[in-house]
């Protein structure tokens, strides 16, 4: 199953952790996890606008940790929910992927998609990258 996702946004907690990350001293930062939750949509199901100080993913269902790479200016993330991972009873509503750092465990970015109802026999694969300048 594959989603395609209308929004992303890097958190002022992303920037902030960078930041701090050049200084001597500084908080060594790394991408830590990802959790899949639910959020962030409108009545009519359009994705809503997202603060770029939100610090908590609503309606986390799943947790695991990305494989990431970096190659000619992206870095590559990708996350997986492996099937089987939702009860043969359950459906978890699905439209966020949150991203945290490693140190702290604090959310920097968010994914936001539109819903998808996930069961037992779902398999989700989100890949997304970010673009990081390399000149002007």
């Amino acid at each position: 199953m594959s989603s395609v996702f209308a929004k992303a946004i890097l958190l002022d907690k992303y920037y902030e952790l960078r930041s701090k990350s050049a200084l001597d001293g500084g908080v060594n930062f790394q991408f830590g996890s990802f959790r899949m939750g639910h959020g962030f949509l409108n009545g009519d199901g359009t994705i809503a606008d997202i603060p770029s100080t939100t610090t908590v993913l609503p309606s986390v269902f799943h947790t695991g940790v990305p494989v990431l790479a970096y190659a000619n200016g992206r870095t590559a993330i990708n996350c997986l929910m492996p099937a089987g991972t939702i009860g043969s009873s359950e459906t978890k509503k699905f439209s966020l992927i949150g991203l945290y750092d490693k140190v702290g465990d604090e959310l920097i970015a968010i994914l936001a998609g539109g819903e998808l109802d996930l069961t037992s026999v779902d398999k989700l694969e989100i890949a997304s990258y970010i673009d990081n300048a390399l000149s002007a």
